[in-house]
């Protein structure tokens, strides 16, 4: 039987078969296990962002994601919010991204809204790229 918690690890403990490839990983540049190379390419295109916004993966992951924030926040939104960024980025929003996060979530029907809300997280160039 399957253990689903096996499947969800994170890509570097994921077993991975040389001769299979992952399109997911494929799109962000994920080098050849067959082949030795000496430096990886580095693009930043559209399909990774589309595959960010679309794949079904990243969603489930957003949709688990505002589960989290709802069992730490309850039903406040501001908690949500600033959970969320202290999370997903490791700092506490601005006012500005405070206010327009709010403004996302204040829809009638919050859990696609969180869920969204926490897809919108995982877009943003701070989470994407490491400085």
């Amino acid at each position: 039987m399957l253990d689903l918690r096996e499947s969800l690890r994170r890509s570097v403990y994921m077993y991975a078969k040389r001769t299979f490839r992952l399109p997911m990983l494929e799109t962000f540049d994920a080098p050849d296990s067959t082949l030795s190379c000496a430096r990886r390419d580095v693009t930043n295109v559209a399909p990774q962002a589309l595959a960010l916004m679309n794949n079904e993966f990243v969603i489930a992951r957003a949709r688990e994601f505002a589960d989290r924030l709802r069992k730490l926040g309850g039903d406040n939104p501001e908690a949500w919010v600033d959970k969320g960024w202290e999370i997903a980025l490791g700092r506490a929003p601005s006012a500005a991204e405070r206010a327009k996060a709010l403004a996302m979530l204040d829809r009638p029907g919050t859990t696609p809204a969180l869920a969204n809300f926490c897809l919108m997280l995982f877009n943003l160039n701070e989470f994407v790229y490491v400085d």
